[in-house]
């Protein structure tokens, strides 16, 4: 199922032609809605992959091998989003103090607010979001605009939730968010 999932992706991606961007999307509301579906799975499978590879819960049966990654690949494509929140997140963070089936501290965590006295000033921090996004208020967006200083915050009118990041003058925005924050060099100890 995984392969066929990326092949029709790339599929979908592939009926776009060279250069196209600005006009309509090359997929239509299904293919669309399949395709978000399907980096979604992938990006859970890698969070989960990635998570047990950091700290291994002892959940997964496959062993966790960067070379060979099928069988494990396999196994965690068995787990729904809400398998993981239960499974993997919940219990790791109870064993660091944290309980996640709290409301409150569930609701707290999520929130960026409760972080904007980190935030405010933070020259390392580049937000990029859309008018129309579905997922920000006016609230928010009257939030982001007083939290991030102007040259670390990019607000594009149109563009929904990441719909235009195929958009030419939304990848440089990005590019040119990015520029300058390279790595740092590691600490000596």
């Amino acid at each position: 199922l995984y392969y066929a999932g990326v092949s029709a992706c790339w599929l979908a991606l592939a009926k776009a032609a060279p250069g196209e961007s600005q006009g309509s999307l090359p997929f239509d509301a299904t293919e669309s809605k399949f395709l978000v579906g399907m980096a979604f799975r992938l990006i859970l499978r890698d969070v989960i992959f990635s998570s047990q590879q950091r700290t291994n819960q002892a959940i997964l049966r496959a062993r966790i091998k960067n070379l060979s990654r099928e069988p494990v690949y396999a196994e965690i494509a068995q787990y729904s989003f809400t398998d993981y929140f239960e499974k993997f997140a919940t219990p790791y963070y109870r064993n660091i103090g944290i309980d996640l089936s709290a409301p409150d501290v569930l609701a707290r965590a999520a929130d960026l607010r409760s972080y904007a006295a980190n935030l405010h000033g933070n020259e390392k921090i580049r937000a990029i979001v859309n008018k129309n996004d579905f997922l920000l208020s006016p609230e928010d967006l009257e939030w982001l605009g007083q939290t991030f200083e102007p040259a670390t915050l990019t607000v594009f009118e149109h563009g929904g939730h990441l719909g235009n990041l195929g958009y030419p003058d939304v990848q440089k925005a990005i590019i040119q968010a990015l520029d300058g924050l390279g790595a740092s060099p590691p600490k000596r100890r």
